[in-house]
């Protein structure tokens, strides 16, 4: 069993490494989600370490580093989004003593604790089972403060692929995204795992990708541990639209009020650690 997980873990980094070293990330997401960012930049207040988990290449590291005096850990599976966020740091002048890039994992809990911990676009949702998730969510309460906060971002079931399955409650995909399934044109806005394949190279390269509900995530974060200060919209327009077209930033903010937090493409969770957590962890 363990074999088969460090196999799974080394043909993520693998698939990851390959994503990030083709640009192909950088080109579809080159900026963060706005309102998730204004979100990260008001916790990080008080904050004098972050935690940027599945930091990427920075997209959300570097701006928090600019506009913060905090010390930022960015941790990642790839080693070559590692790689690319060090070049870029040192391009715009950031960082020095006050980033850490790392592909360890340990090396990140020893530069901790932390005030805020980031998770955010869809990074839960690259963990497979129920289980690791929420392993993994409880290795991160263990590296808050006591006052730390936990700012996370996963995509919702209820918008992505929603007519879209594979056999088992999967889905079916093609090389750069889902392929239907029998019977076309059935709803399915349940929770569930899939596998999304990206074309890097001319190669089809498979991405591990669990859809939430605002009830499976709050029973994850519940098993971690955490307490779930509030639960809304990411943002209501596609993130991949948004961030490519800052102009549409105002439009996205106005039908996060108007509408339901249910209507989000993805699902934003601001976590503390409940005291059941904090005695768990003592």
């Amino acid at each position: 069993m363990v074999d088969q997980v460090r196999s799974h873990r080394l043909s993520v980094a693998d698939s990851y490494n390959r994503y990030y070293g083709s640009g192909l990330y950088d080109a579809r997401y080159p900026r963060p989600n706005p309102s998730t960012y204004r979100a990260a930049l008001h916790l990080a207040g008080p904050a004098t370490r972050i935690l940027d988990f599945g930091a990427g290449t920075g997209r959300y590291t570097l701006p928090l580093l600019h506009a913060t005096d905090a010390f930022v850990c960015a941790y990642d599976i790839s080693a070559d989004a590692c790689q690319a966020l060090e070049a870029r740091a040192a391009r715009a002048g950031v960082g020095g003593e006050r980033l850490l890039v790392t592909a360890d994992f340990e090396e990140a809990r020893a530069a901790g604790p932390y005030g805020l911990v980031t998770l955010l676009f869809g990074v839960l949702s690259h963990i497979q089972g129920t289980g690791s998730r929420v392993r993994i969510l409880e290795s991160l309460r263990s590296l808050l403060t006591s006052d730390g906060v936990l700012l996370l971002t996963v995509p919702h079931a209820l918008r992505r692929f929603p007519l879209h399955r594979s056999p088992g409650g999967g889905r079916g995909d093609g090389p750069s995204g889902p392929t239907p399934a029998a019977p076309l044109g059935r709803y399915f806005p349940a929770a569930r795992p899939v596998i999304y394949r990206h074309l890097v190279g001319g190669q089809e390269r498979p991405f591990p990708y669990y859809l939430f509900s605002r009830g499976t995530l709050t029973a994850e974060l519940a098993a971690a541990g955490f307490t779930v200060e509030s639960l809304g919209p990411d943002s209501i327009l596609p993130e991949r639209n948004l961030v490519r077209r800052p102009a549409l930033a105002p439009a996205d903010d106005l039908l996060c009020r108007l509408l339901p937090g249910w209507a989000g493409y993805g699902l934003r969770a601001v976590c503390r650690v409940s005291q059941a957590g904090s005695w768990l962890a003592a």
